[in-house]
């Protein structure tokens, strides 16, 4: 934990250190103004607080953007959520989407209105209809790529993870976050991409770049979209 200060404004982050494969500094800002600092497990805390002096200007613009976003509203009080990029109404406090029903018990009880329960109830709800619509969905999107780009990863795995859009060990193992069915599916087909030219070349390296722009010449743009599309969701 950590604060930096940019025009008398207080900045608080937190280091998540890695012991992956992760050989710069990453800077992230977070939906509530704060900061999220990706390091190699050995960097001093003195370079990551140069780091942060060094991007001052990026993090005061980014926190300007993020103040003027509409406040997102509890999930209590929502009449639509996100689907797939599009808003479509919430019943229950769910996305009410008609050919989709595996979020469903299988033993069908009564389900309490969303206004009478917590909003942390209601968020843990909501997680788990994405992250089952995602389990649904997106392994067979990741074959389809696959099959194009000429290599498959070992198995992928929905996960709950929010400061990362996807991952890809090295052990063939893509791990996709819930989170993505909140995404148009272009957006959702630049993740899956990216994660697997990751098979190809484990790093950020222009030959990965190159790779990527093989598949995806318009990827800039779509991971510009990703960067800001964070801070609008809302679990």
């Amino acid at each position: 934990f950590g604060q930096m200060t940019i025009d008398g404004d207080v900045i608080p982050y937190v280091i998540e250190r890695s012991r992956a494969r992760r050989k710069t500094i990453a800077i992230r800002l977070e939906p509530d103004g704060s900061l999220l600092v990706r390091a190699p497990m050995r960097t001093a805390a003195a370079e990551i607080a140069s780091a942060l002096t060094l991007r001052a200007g990026w993090i005061a613009r980014a926190r300007s953007s993020v103040a003027e976003l509409p406040a997102v509203k509890p999930l209590t009080q929502r009449t639509t959520l996100p689907y797939l990029g599009a808003e479509v109404p919430a019943v229950g406090g769910l996305p009410s989407v008609p050919d989709f029903e595996l979020a469903t018990p299988r033993r069908r009880r009564p389900v309490a209105p969303v206004t009478a329960i917590s909003e942390e109830a209601a968020t843990m709800r909501l997680i788990a209809w994405y992250r089952a619509a995602a389990v649904h969905l997106l392994p067979p999107q990741v074959t389809h790529r696959a099959a194009l780009l000429g290599h498959s990863p070992a198995r992928v795995v929905i996960s709950r993870q929010k400061h990362a859009w996807g991952s890809c060990g090295r052990d063939g193992v893509i791990r996709l976050s819930y989170r993505l069915m909140m995404l148009r599916p272009e957006l959702i087909d630049c993740v899956i991409v990216h994660e697997l030219c990751h098979l190809v070349h484990h790093n950020h390296s222009p030959a990965f770049w190159a790779e990527v722009g093989r598949w995806q010449p318009n990827y800039k743009q779509l991971r510009s979209e990703l960067k800001s599309s964070a801070l609008r969701l809302p679990v």
